[in-house]
């Protein structure tokens, strides 16, 4: 199977309590998202998932729950020039993902 674009639906979207010591504060929102990751390498748009454009991404992480109910780490590559991240593990199934950004 072909690595894909795929949709990613958001779960919640909390704003993070954040302090600047120098500078200007900038407001830190933590996403979550679920995607139905088919195969490796299947990605998603951040600004077409979140909704927003021009955000500094701070953070990502997240977990697998594949057909048997086995939880595995995510890992990601992120390419800025397309705004992609790049599911890179090899499980596939449910994917539960947190992304941090800075507004």
């Amino acid at each position: 199977m072909t690595a894909a674009e795929k949709s990613a639906s958001i779960v919640s979207k909390t704003y993070l309590p954040n302090t600047a010591i120098t500078g200007t504060a900038k407001r830190i929102v933590e996403y979550y998202l679920e995607v139905t990751k088919a195969t490796q390498a299947d990605w998603i748009l951040l600004e077409a998932a979140i909704g927003t454009t021009g955000n500094v991404l701070m953070g990502v992480s997240g977990i697998v729950l594949d057909s048997s109910a086995d939880l595995t780490q995510e890992t990601f590559t992120y390419d800025d020039s397309a705004d992609k991240l790049v599911l890179t593990a090899a499980g596939v199934g449910t994917c539960k993902i947190f992304v941090r950004m800075a507004e």
